[in-house]
């Protein structure tokens, strides 16, 4: 007797609306062209802020939107300043 594997259950997905696409397009094209994680939030408009943020997390890098990484020599001028 073998197995059957098509009685799974179904997985709900949730459904991408095209707001949430063409924002993410937005956001990913400014990307492209060099902008800052910062300088795209900055030129969204107040009252549409939120919603922005919440289509465009899952294709932001995690790294962008933390603290903003050091390299060695601003590690090495920051030490030698606070002396």
């Amino acid at each position: 007797m073998t197995k059957s594997y098509y009685n799974t259950p179904k997985m709900e997905t949730k459904i991408v609306s095209r707001a949430t696409v063409i924002n993410r397009n937005f956001y990913q094209s400014l990307r492209k062209q060099g902008r800052t994680h910062t300088d795209v939030m900055n030129s969204i408009q107040p009252e549409r802020y939120n919603q922005f943020l919440e289509d465009i997390l899952p294709v932001v890098p995690e790294c962008s939107y933390g603290k903003k990484k050091i390299s060695l020599w601003g590690k090495l001028v920051k030490y030698f300043k606070g002396k």
